[in-house]
């Protein structure tokens, strides 16, 4: 294998594809990054056995080949060189030699036949989402997934894909995040309804951020591909059923606000400064005198409270809640104003964007 390429282009792949590689001292294959040399392309792969990231690189191919190389090594190599041409051609005993105009090395790899292959999605649909859109859908839901083992379903996202769009959910069991996107494509309902691990879905927004392509999606039963450019990557599905979340989203509200975003995001931020080892903050809806009281207090800090203007229909009601679950939620929130539907202190509390149905953030009070 003989290639000469941008230092930029292969420094940008190879930090994408480092997210994917661990420490595994049973396989330690799985420590390197596969190399291809094939035509006119360098193909750079990557797998941890659950998900796999393939890169597509445009090079000056002299000689076909491949090898695998330490990722990590290779990252931060690639990354400290300045020029902007490198070869990398590969040497017996399966090394890697680079070279620029004023550097050379040796990396020591190990044969590519015992890399892992990467699994061809078997395809039951697909659809295509623009890749802003996207990343946006999938920043807003990966705060609220689960961080356990015990309930594997709620660790990862949850896509409910129709014909015209995709809901992208998650849910901690404390809050629950719903964004609705825009999708083309045909969906086969055997298979609407999959939950993708987080990490994967962390390692997928790196790759949207970069973009501004079509993405396409590929459903099979077990796994999942996402075909950004020159970029894929495959994943595979969580088993089991996720909850039903839709039951615990209310149609109707006995009390309900609408509010400044910036200003009850500001407010929200200086009264996290008094809260307590609990993160709780105190939300007091009064209707009489249309204003929502913000407090929080703190035994070794002191206390705080603020007041802010709303419209306000309906009772009142006081609300202990997480005051980073409220930031995060109003974080994602695009409009101006806000809506806050409430059916008193102990039930879940619902916020979303005024005149926009594409987000929903549901936050369960913390005396429950």
């Amino acid at each position: 294998m003989k290639v000469v390429c941008l230092q930029e282009n292969l420094k940008n792949s190879l930090g994408f594809v480092q997210g994917i590689v661990g420490h595994h001292l049973t396989l330690p294959i799985l420590n390197n990054v596969l190399l291809q040399a094939d035509k006119t392309n360098l193909q750079i792969v990557a797998t941890n056995l659950e998900m796999a990231m393939v890169i597509d690189l445009v090079a000056k191919v002299e000689t076909n080949g491949s090898l695998t190389v330490p990722a990590r090594l290779m990252v931060n190599l690639i990354s400290s060189l300045k020029e902007k041409r490198i070869t990398l051609e590969s040497r017996p005993n399966n090394n890697l030699f680079i070279k620029t105009q004023n550097y050379q090395a040796n990396l020591r790899g190990l044969v590519s036949k015992d890399f892992p292959l990467v699994p061809k999605v078997d395809r039951q649909y697909s659809f295509k989402v623009a890749a802003a859109a996207f990343k946006i859908g999938l920043a807003s839901v990966i705060n609220s997934v689960a961080l356990t083992e015990t309930r594997p379903e709620i660790s990862g996202v949850l896509f409910v894909v129709s014909q015209n769009e995709l809901k992208i959910v998650s849910t901690d069991s404390f809050r629950l995040a719903e964004k609705r996107v825009k999708i083309e494509g045909r969906v086969n309902a055997e298979f609407s309804q999959v939950i993708i691990p987080a990490k994967t879905i962390q390692e997928l927004i790196k790759v949207l951020s970069v973009t501004e392509k079509e993405v396409e999606v590929v459903v099979s039963e077990s796994q999942i591909l996402f075909n950004c450019h020159n970029v894929k990557l495959i994943s595979r599905l969580i088993e089991g059923a996720y909850p039903d979340y839709q039951a615990i989203i209310p149609n109707d509200f006995q009390t309900q606000v609408v509010l400044d975003k910036k200003e009850f995001l500001e407010m929200v931020k200086v009264a996290s400064l008094f809260s307590s080892k609990i993160n709780d903050i105190t939300v007091m809806v009064d209707p009489k005198k249309s204003q929502v009281e913000i407090s929080a207090q703190n035994i070794d800090v002191g206390e705080n409270q603020v007041n802010l203007n709303a419209e306000i229909s309906g009772q009142a009601v006081k609300v202990v809640c997480n005051y980073r679950y409220l930031l995060e939620g109003l974080s994602n929130i695009l409009s101006p104003r806000v809506f806050l539907g409430f059916n008193g202190s102990a039930q879940a509390f619902v916020m979303k964007p005024i005149q926009q149905k594409s987000y929903l953030y549901l936050i369960m009070p913390l005396n429950q």
